[in-house]
């Protein structure tokens, strides 16, 4: 039977609700309950059915590797963002208030370890590590970061600075954003005092460390 092509916008813009209730479903289900989070919840958040669910993704893993790559496309692009503005406190400052003051911020880092790699998933762990890189050589030449500060520290720096998942989204953000600002004190304050202990993240140690291959 033919598609009435005055209908077909309307189940487009339908189709693309469910798929941005779905993400915004999943995006917290996973952050409180980690990947055991079970499907039937998602649906629930979302207010469709499972069976919606499976018509669109085959399996969880398949809605995880979807949402690690338009969670990285985000971030990504945030560094990209944040490196053509950083403003007085610097480009890294800037990505990480903006990471973490995004809802579902934390899903690279969050699902990194529950699926494997795919060449898509590499190209843009590939893209935000330039990004990012950018990002710590610009702050490096106005002297806004310490020696031997990259890109791998930016990443753990989220991790550390990401509280357990609460009720309250906003709850979070504000801790998140925070303890970001002690975070951004201390960063500053070892340029002249540097840190003893320990070592820098390389990207080789943040990507073993965070990624299942």
């Amino acid at each position: 039977m033919p598609v009435d092509p005055a209908a077909a916008p309307g189940r487009v813009r339908e189709a693309r609700a469910n798929d941005a209730a779905l993400f915004r479903a999943a995006r917290d289900v996973f952050a409180e309950r980690g990947y055991d989070a079970p499907m039937s919840l998602i649906a629930e958040r979302a207010g469709i059915g499972v069976g919606g669910i499976y018509r669109r993704y085959a399996s969880k893993d398949d809605l995880i590797r979807e949402l690690r790559r338009s969670s990285l496309e985000d971030i990504v692009q945030t560094a990209r963002s944040s490196a053509t503005d950083g403003g007085p406190d610097g480009a890294v400052a800037l990505f990480l208030r903006t990471h973490l003051g995004q809802a579902g911020g934390h899903l690279p880092t969050l699902l990194n370890r529950s699926t494997p790699m795919t060449p898509e998933i590499e190209r843009l762990s590939e893209e935000l590590h330039d990004a990012l890189s950018a990002l710590v050589a610009l702050d490096a030449e106005r002297g806004l970061v310490p020696e031997g500060f990259g890109p791998g520290d930016v990443m753990a720096a989220i991790v550390h600075l990401r509280p357990s998942a609460s009720d309250d989204p906003d709850e979070d953000r504000a801790l998140n954003l925070r303890h970001l600002e002690y975070y951004l004190r201390g960063l500053r304050a070892s340029i002249t005092d540097p840190v003893d202990v320990g070592a820098s993240m390389s990207w080789d140690d943040w990507m073993r460390h965070n990624s299942m291959r």
